[in-house]
């Protein structure tokens, strides 16, 4: 049933799938994964300005020794450091805003790619499933119906392929589509070398519409089917939307700011670490930390900022094309193209008091035969109920607002017992309308 649309040379067991996890109570389990996570970039960044801080600390605490040892005084480097750390908060406050604006934007892209291509799926998917359901149940038309429905379910899924392919940077974007062999050769090669394969697919399954139509396979009035051109539409607006985050990077300014003032950063932390913190262990844990705080959130940001590519945080894009042709294929089941049937038996009803409200229209005569069904079963009316009387245009009304609905509870009859069963379905609402 499926196949491959152009090989892969990683072979058919390479699938970049997204990492899902287990977020257990103590949230400690996900320490230990290394598949996915920033935190090995950002090691060698905080272990090397924790170990130059360790050892800046080291070399003034050995200068300021040797000079109050001779009796000197403190060294004109020492003295001339005074007040830097306050003008250092002022960078570190300018940074952290920088920060958290590039990752705040990279989420943003994030969400808002997962959104769009699942927007696309589920308009998509909407279209072909209406189109089927249009398709026409007379005899003769069988065999017609038979080969739209299956043109259809395989050029939509060439087109969910192709669109993923065109968004996600998988190095040989090898996507599954539903068997394609029964297509002409001269049109899959066309296909291959257009400059967007999307558009030409949704042309030919426009075209596909039309002419079923037009000879009866689908019977669907023009507006109804108006609406399946509507969700293709949709998809394709949405895709488009897509393509913006992938061939539009961040800022290139942004970027190159932001990583020029975490070098700087790098640089001078381990120095005013080692002149302000008074233990050396103090003052390389706490470049450890805050170095390697700052370089996690930067490379989180880079990871999630393009979610169409092969890493373990991106887009399940193999598994989200195979779970799309395994609903088109679930379509064409024959069961899923039937109406269940259903057996109903009618057994009794029991009027039971509930409100709700009508604003418009003279409902009388329905208050009147609600009043009426409530003497037969012995339910007294609600609170402030005014007894209808036919004719009399303000009966049941209550603040100018009609209050007229019941809650039906039905006693089912079973087919091979005469007595009532002593089951009772579970009231639910019903409004009389």
């Amino acid at each position: 049933l499926f196949r491959s649309l152009w090989p892969s040379s990683r072979g058919p067991s390479w699938d970049p799938a997204m990492i899902y996890y287990s977020d257990d109570s103590w949230a400690l389990s996900i320490l230990c994964m290394r598949e996915g996570s920033v935190l090995p970039k950002a090691l060698p960044w905080a272990f090397t300005n924790a170990v130059i801080a360790a050892v800046l600390h080291w070399a003034f605490r050995q200068l300021e020794s040797d000079v109050f040892s001779k009796g000197g005084a403190p060294s004109g480097f020492m003295s001339q450091m005074d007040g830097m750390t306050v003008i250092w908060s002022g960078y570190t406050a300018v940074l952290g805003f920088l920060i958290v604006f590039r990752n705040n934007q990279a989420y943003s892209r994030f969400w808002e790619g997962a959104t769009l291509v699942n927007q696309t799926r589920g308009e998509w998917f909407n279209a072909v499933s209406s189109l089927l359901s249009f398709c026409s149940t007379a005899h003769e038309k069988k065999e017609d119906v038979e080969k739209f429905q299956n043109l259809c379910i395989r050029l939509v899924s060439l087109l969910h392929c192709s669109a993923l392919q065109d968004v996600c940077e998988i190095e040989d974007a090898n996507l599954e589509i539903l068997d394609a062999s029964g297509m002409s050769p001269e049109s899959m090669a066309f296909l291959e070398k257009v400059h967007d394969r999307c558009e030409i697919i949704m042309q030919w399954i426009q075209r596909l519409i039309m002419k079923a139509h037009l000879e009866g396979t689908i019977v669907a009035p023009p507006p109804i089917l108006s609406r399946s051109f509507q969700e293709l539409s949709r998809g394709v607006v949405n895709l488009n939307n897509v393509r913006k985050i992938r061939n539009i990077p961040f800022p290139f300014p942004y970027n190159q700011v932001l990583i020029a003032m975490l070098f700087v950063h790098w640089l001078i932390t381990p120095l005013l670490a080692a002149m302000v913190v008074g233990s050396l262990w103090w003052a390389a844990a706490t470049c450890f930390f805050v170095t390697g705080s700052l370089w996690s959130v930067i490379y989180i940001a880079k990871e999630i900022d393009q979610p169409f590519g092969e890493d373990p945080n991106d887009l399940p894009m193999v598994e989200m094309q195979r779970d799309f042709n395994q609903s088109l294929a679930n379509l064409m089941e024959p069961l899923a193209q039937e109406i269940p049937s259903y057996d109903y038996v009618r057994g009794k009803a029991k009027v039971t008091e509930r409100y709700a409200t009508a604003t418009n229209g003279d409902d009388s005569q329905e208050d009147a035969d609600l009043t009426e069904a409530r003497k037969e079963a012995q339910v007294p009316g609600p609170p402030g109920h005014i007894q209808a009387k036919p004719g009399d245009p303000n009966a049941g009304r209550k603040g100018g607002r009609t209050r007229r609905s019941v809650l039906l509870e039905t006693s089912h009859v079973r087919a091979d017992d005469s007595e009532t069963a002593t089951e009772t379905q579970k009231p639910f609402p019903r409004q009389f309308s």
